[in-house]
């Protein structure tokens, strides 16, 4: 975490974000963000060690399939329900 991420996380294009798995690092905001969201990134983090260089693809085929289907692109996202269950964020 740094003031630099914390500016690249708020101007994020999706929305201002507090945390953020790219690959095997977890970015954060700052030490609060990242203590808060470290176990839901950790699971992206092992989501995309198992999907490898697909794993972008598939979390947007994911978003994009709940779109297409009436729902929300975020929340009902296969990768973040996963994301989700481990810290019990309500979306």
């Amino acid at each position: 975490h740094s003031n630099l991420i914390a500016k690249v996380l708020q101007w994020h294009p999706l929305g201002r974000m507090e945390a953020i798995a790219i690959g095997c690092c977890v970015l954060a905001r700052d030490s609060q963000a990242l203590t808060k969201h470290l176990a839901h990134e950790l699971v992206h983090v092992r989501q995309a060690l198992h999907w490898g260089v697909f794993f972008p693809f598939a979390y947007s085929a994911s978003s994009v399939w709940q779109v297409l289907h009436g729902r929300c692109a975020y929340a009902d996202n296969y990768f973040e329900r996963q994301a989700n269950a481990v810290d019990d964020i309500k979306c």
